[in-house]
């Protein structure tokens, strides 16, 4: 674990398959390579419906913000990716294409 790690308790391995290869921010860069948070935000927004904004954010358990930076494509967090896709009924793997990863 490097200094940086150490310092900010970043992760050290991507928690969908355990891939090391972890960013500055303790993103996966496997996982940024191959999800497309664009299209993620459209299925929200899509499931949301004509649902009030904040009704969706008492089931997904966020706050408006959030709600509003996922819907634009903007997602911050892999615990925020996990609450919408809990939300939504999908399973992480779909999203980050986990079936399609190989082992180099």
């Amino acid at each position: 674990m490097t200094e940086r790690q150490k310092r900010n308790q970043l992760p050290i391995a991507c928690p969908y398959h355990g891939s090391e290869q972890v960013n500055s921010k303790g993103e996966c860069t496997i996982c940024v390579k191959q999800f497309d948070p664009i299209e993620f935000g459209k299925a929200v927004r899509e499931r949301r419906g004509e649902d009030s904004p904040h009704k969706t954010c008492e089931e997904v358990g966020t706050v408006l913000r959030i709600l509003r930076e996922v819907e634009a494509g903007s997602i911050t967090s892999i615990t925020t990716f996990a609450q919408f896709c809990r939300w939504m009924g999908t399973s992480a793997d779909a999203w980050l294409h986990l079936d399609e990863f190989e082992e180099a």
